[in-house]
Order: structure tokens, then sequence, then C-alpha cells
């Protein structure tokens, strides 16, 4: 059979831990020092108000709601989707033309010399290799992408987290990802207006 031709989700793939600047390390490193991560974003979380309400204090913003709320993070999804889809459609005819050559081979094969359904296989592999090869090209293209529309983002929405932390006088600005908020006061989310200034800069 021809290889399946699916290939990963980009949007998936944009909205995927990555959101969460320690995502990719909290992946790597060991259970143990897992828990201590969570444990210690636990405590700041929970520390919020009160560092809040000291003078310079703490503000925080929903990464994952500025990426996907705002009007620049659903042009880039829409972007990686269409990418996907292209990338997705060009491995299908290809996917359809070894199904073709395996359906013709098979019709055939009692027809063949044994010389030459070995050359037919032979040949039949190569495709499938350069097949393969286009696939892994495919997934390298999206993910190289979602990389460089992420690294974008980041570094824009640190410049208006830095801005507003500055304006408003807080002395620390953290990004959380929405699971870790259980409850803070809404005076100290800068998320809404972190969307605002993104979508006004991205016009």
């Amino acid at each position: 059979m021809a290889p399946d031709t699916a290939i990963d989700s980009s949007a998936d793939l944009f909205y995927n831990a990555r959101l969460f600047s320690q995502s990719k390390y909290l992946e790597d490193i060991s259970s143990m020092k897992m828990t201590t991560g969570l444990m210690a974003l636990a405590l700041l979380v929970g520390s919020l108000p009160t560092l809040a309400a000291e003078k310079g204090g703490v503000a925080y913003v929903n990464l994952p709601r500025v990426m996907t709320d705002s009007k620049p993070g659903q042009r880039n999804r829409i972007e990686l989707e269409k990418l996907a889809k292209d990338k997705q459609g060009a491995l299908q005819k290809e996917e359809q033309k070894l199904k073709s050559l395996q359906q013709d081979f098979q019709k055939n094969q009692l027809l063949l010399t044994d010389q030459q359904k070995q050359q037919k296989q032979q040949e039949f592999q190569a495709k499938v290799e350069a097949f393969q090869k286009m696939q892994n090209e495919a997934r390298q293209a999206l993910s190289k992408r979602e990389g460089e529309l992420v690294n974008k983002s980041m570094t824009d929405i640190r410049a208006i987290a830095k801005e507003l932390a500055k304006e408003q006088q807080y002395s620390m600005v953290i990004f959380l990802p929405e699971s870790a908020v259980l409850h803070v006061d809404e005076s100290i989310d800068l998320t809404a207006k972190t969307i605002e200034r993104y979508n006004a800069k991205a016009k």
C-alpha cells in the first residue's frame, strides 16, 4: 500500500504547548522537576493579588487568549491552515499516483518476467521514498513557518506588555496559560488591553 499522507494539523501546532514559554522545557525535564515547577507556578498565581496590591506590583497576561483572540493571531492561524491545505493537496496527488502504479502492477504482474517485476518494484520503492521525503519536507515547512509566526507574535506581545507595565507602573508582567489562573482580580489582568493594542499595531 502507498504510505499514509496525513500530516499534523498546523492549526493544532500553532496553539499547542509552545504558546506557553516554558512548555518545551517542561516536556524535557523529569517528572519531579515538572511537579516542582507546577507547584512554584501555583504559588506564584496564588500570590498575584498580594503582589499586585503593592506599589509597582505584578500583572498578568493570558497568552493563549491573546494568540487565539487577537486579529494577528487569527491571521496567523488562517495562513497556517492554508499552507497545510496546500501541502496536503500536493501529497494527496502524489499518493494517488502511487496507488495507480501499485494497481497497474498488481493487474499486470502475471504478464511480467521476474526481471521486469524486480525492476517495477525497485522503481516503485524509489517513488515511495521520494514521497516520504516530500512528507517530511511538508512537515518541516509547516513547523518552520509556525515557528516564525510564533516568534514574531511573542516579540510583539512582549513589547506591548512592557509598554503597559511602564504606563501602569507594574514592576512585572507575567504570561500565564489560562489553566493556571483559577481566580485573580481583574484589575491586574492586562489580557484585553494587550489584545486591543496588538490589534491596533497590526493594522
